[in-house]
């Protein structure tokens, strides 16, 4: 792509002057509010309710590499069998 190309691509992002960018949907939109003034309803406010939540443990390195990679970090890769960790450099 030319150097051209790049900058019609970029420009075209720009929206014309007076152009609406931002939408509303749900409870913000005006449509939803209209339909509640013309109902008289009272919009109903929304709460937060504070649970208690149960504390997620620690997991270990090989966990969360088992999770995002999904393969397992300990499991060697020329015979498969089971690794163990033996030492950790801090230096």
């Amino acid at each position: 792509m030319n150097y051209l190309e790049f900058i019609a691509r970029v420009t075209s992002h720009i929206p014309d002057k007076g152009q609406v960018t931002v939408r509303y949907y749900g409870l913000y939109a005006n449509a939803h509010r209209g339909k509640v003034k013309k109902a008289s309803c009272e919009v109903s406010h929304l709460r937060m309710v504070e649970a208690q939540l149960r504390p997620i443990p620690p997991k270990g390195w090989a966990e969360m590499i088992r999770k995002v990679y999904e393969i397992d970090p300990m499991i060697c890769p020329q015979c498969g069998g089971k690794m163990r960790v033996i030492a950790f450099l801090t230096d």
